[in-house]
Formats: structure tokens, sequence, C-alpha cells
């Protein structure tokens, strides 16, 4: 980048002074809301940050969110723009510009197709702006789509069911950053380690539709599931998530060791609907668990809910499988997407039911 600015990913260094930016710009309820991106929604890749060489001030910032596609039994990756802010400092250097071509070769690299961008609280000149640098205007809720990889774009969905993905896309952007549950709330409680089996029980049936199947899900069947008698050499450890007095999502993590190295196993995850906020505490929370533990890599599936499976790529896993919604996320910098860690589709284990994680 030429005129002594750099880019790079984000750091918990910057937060402060991207916080005072986007309040500046946008108001104050926007840093409650980037908080949401920065801890939650976005992977550290897709919040680039561009600063003055000389003195290491931000001079601004892009930030980005992905959201798969589920096509029948495919699954395909976008973008979703959320935000870009340049410094009044500045302003007119061409930074935002190079900000997003930056921003597009990253989401390339992860294969995503098309970017979102909606425009509606900005002016016309910036819509001109982001059309010369590529973006389509579709006719649509005042939105903009970068077609990264147009061919392949345009044969994943073809024009008419693009539009239609793009109006659902952006409204579920708006629904995770505005919905009141997602505000950060102070009665969630993290539990690591502890057995409640009775509320493990409750929030698997709220999680499922009522059916047969569910109905079994008891008490005694987890400590069935999970005893010593049945896996006398395997560790489980729970983490849970309560609201108040009652369980609303959890998760239980096997660290496992085999010739591919060792890995951490989510053997189940389920949350209760509307719980977004719960749910990425708990995945975050069982990552470092694996960390921890000395783990390579996290595995498991993610085939129940759509809102789960986004929830879990936006906390850094990889799509491996769309039949299977086979997913991972690499822990260790010695791992990557391309890694043969990553060619098996089945576990080691059969402890799940193919329904969730």
């Amino acid at each position: 980048m030429e005129g002594g600015f750099r880019i790079e990913p984000l750091k918990e260094e910057d937060f402060n002074e991207i916080a005072e930016l986007l309040n500046q710009t946008f108001g104050a309820s926007r840093t409650r809301t980037y908080n949401l991106w920065k801890y939650e929604q976005t992977p550290p890749n897709q919040v680039l940050v561009v600063k003055d060489t000389s003195t290491s001030k931000v001079a601004g910032f892009v930030a980005q969110i992905t959201l798969p596609i589920i096509l029948g039994e495919e699954v395909y990756v976008a973008v979703q723009s959320v935000d870009g802010v340049v410094h009044p400092q500045f302003r007119g250097q061409g930074i935002f510009y190079d900000l997003c071509n930056e921003s597009y070769r990253t989401s390339r690299e992860n294969g995503a197709a098309l970017v979102i961008a909606w425009t509606e609280r900005y002016g016309g000149a910036w819509r001109v702006n982001i059309k010369k640098h590529g973006f389509l205007d579709i006719g649509l809720m005042k939105v903009l789509v970068y077609p990264i990889k147009p061919f392949r774009a345009v044969r994943w969905l073809g024009w008419g069911r693009l539009k239609s993905f793009v109006v659902g896309a952006v409204l579920w952007c708006r629904k995770i950053l505005k919905h009141p549950r997602n505000i950060a709330r102070l009665d969630l409680i993290l539990e690591k380690g502890k057995w409640d089996y009775d509320g493990f029980s409750s929030c698997w049936k709220e999680s499922l539709i009522p059916n047969a199947a569910a109905i079994n899900k008891s008490s005694e069947f987890y400590k069935r599931r999970f005893s010593k008698s049945l896996w006398p050499t395997q560790e489980f450890y729970p983490i849970s998530v309560r609201e108040k007095d009652k369980i609303v999502c959890f998760a239980i993590c096997i660290t496992y060791t085999s010739k591919e190295g060792t890995s951490g196993i989510i053997a189940d995850l389920h949350c209760i609907d509307g719980n977004d906020e719960a749910l990425r505490l708990l995945i975050k929370e069982c990552i470092e668990h694996f960390k921890a533990e000395g783990a390579d890599y996290v595995r498991g599936w993610a085939k129940k809910s759509d809102w789960i499976l986004k929830i879990l790529v936006n906390s850094g896993f990889i799509i491996r499988d769309g039949r299977e919604c086979l997913i991972m996320s690499p822990l260790s910098d010695d791992v990557t997407s391309d890694s043969p860690i990553f060619d098996f589709r089945l576990w080691d284990l059969d402890l799940c039911d193919s329904d969730h994680v």
C-alpha cells in the first residue's frame, strides 16, 4: 500500500481506536454492535485495519460477515460487507479502495463467490464510487453485489435466485445485528465440567421439534450415553450456558488422539432457538477448552439448523462436506483448510446422531 499506510488484521490493541471511530461516524450505538462483530460474528481475517506507518494510528477499517448459502444438499459461501470507515483525516487518499481490494482478495481465498453491501445509509456519491469498484446494482433494497467469482455465482444461483438470496442474506444480517437477544446480557452463566443431566435433557427436548425420538432424551439417557461403563477410556467434558435457572445451550467435548493428530470433537451441541449470544459464548469456550487440551483442530456435524451452521461458520469453522455439513476449525498454525487432516469424512468415534453436532 502506497503513501505510508499498511493493512493488517484487527488486533486487540486497535479496538479502542476503532470503537472511537465508529462512535464518531455512526453514533454511540454502533460501538455496541461492533463488539458483536469482533468477538462473536467475524473471523479475525475478515476485519482489516489500515494504519499510518509513521504513527501506527488507525486510518480506517472494513468488516465482513461470512454467510453460508444452503441450497438443497449443497453449501456455498458469500460475504456480507458490514461496514467500512475511513478517518476524516485520511480521506481522499484511496484508503477505502485499497481496503476493499485486500478484503475481497481474502474473501476469494476463503472460497466466497460474491460480496453483498447495502447502501441505504450512504449518499449518492458513495454509491457511485462503490459501483466504480465493480459492485452491481440489482435494484433491490438499495443493495449492491460484487461478484468475486461472477461465473460461479451465476452458475450457483442464476440471476433470479441471486436476487432472492441477497434479500434473505441482508434480512438475516440485520436480524443478527439488531435482535434484542444479541445485546450483551449479564444473565448468562457459563458452566464448565458440570454434569446437569436434567438440564441437558430439558434443553435437548426444547431444541427439537417434539417427536417420539425427543421423548427418549431423558436424564437417564444422558447418564447412560456418556457413562464410564460404556466408554471406560474416554473423558467427556460438558460445557453449558445457563440463563437464570435454565440451560439454554450445551456441548459435550471430547479430546481424541489418532494418527491424524489430536482433535477436539463436539459430540453433542444443542441450543434452544433464539439464544444466538449464548451459542456464540458456548462455541468460543469449547474452542478455548480444546486449545488448552493441545488439539490441532475441532470437528463436528451441524446438520440440524441453518442458524446454528451460520454461527459456527462465523466462529471460524470450515464446511468440509455439504451433504453431511461436516465442519472443522483449525486451532494450530500448522493446520490449514488444505491440510490432509481434513480429507476424511467420518469420525473415528461413532458418538453422534446425524441430525446434530
